[in-house]
């Protein structure tokens, strides 16, 4: 038996030893809930959402743009596995942001911005339709409306 062959099976037989990695703990009972927002002013944006079932907590995430000499000055913790910046990660159900007017630039923007429901073991990863809004700045968005 070439050598190869010889270590290919000792490493199988290895592997067959060790025990099974175990699989990551899913929060499959983390309820969903709905991002509405209005603008109190063109460069204020207040963000409200429903209590989700089993949530602990709700990440407001700005999907983007993600330069803040572009967004308006925003800015936050990158996540990664998200592509996102989180602005807020608390157990309540309203965030507001101000944007500084210079960074936007002469024409208009339009903010992605979404909610995540968190749970007992971290990010649920699932973002239903109605947990993302798209902001046009400046926003005169002065009424709270369902769109979806």
């Amino acid at each position: 038996m070439p050598l190869v062959r010889i270590i290919a099976l000792v490493a199988w037989l290895i592997a067959l030893a060790l025990p099974a990695p175990a699989l990551a703990t899913l929060d499959a009972n983390v309820g969903f809930s709905q991002l509405t927002y209005v603008c109190p002013s063109p460069f204020e944006i207040d963000f409200a959402w429903p209590p989700a079932a089993n949530a602990v907590s709700y990440s407001l995430q700005l999907v983007g743009p993600q330069d803040p000499a572009s967004n308006g000055g925003l800015t936050g913790t990158y996540l990664r596995q998200f592509g996102t910046i989180e602005v807020a990660n608390a157990n309540v159900n309203t965030a507001s942001v101000s944007l500084a007017r210079p960074s936007i630039g002469p024409g208009s923007l339009v903010l992605s911005w979404q909610v995540m429901t968190v749970g007992a073991h971290g990010y649920t990863g699932i973002l239903p339709v109605q947990q993302a809004v798209q902001v046009p700045v400046p926003c005169s968005k002065n009424t709270l409306s369902v769109t979806h």
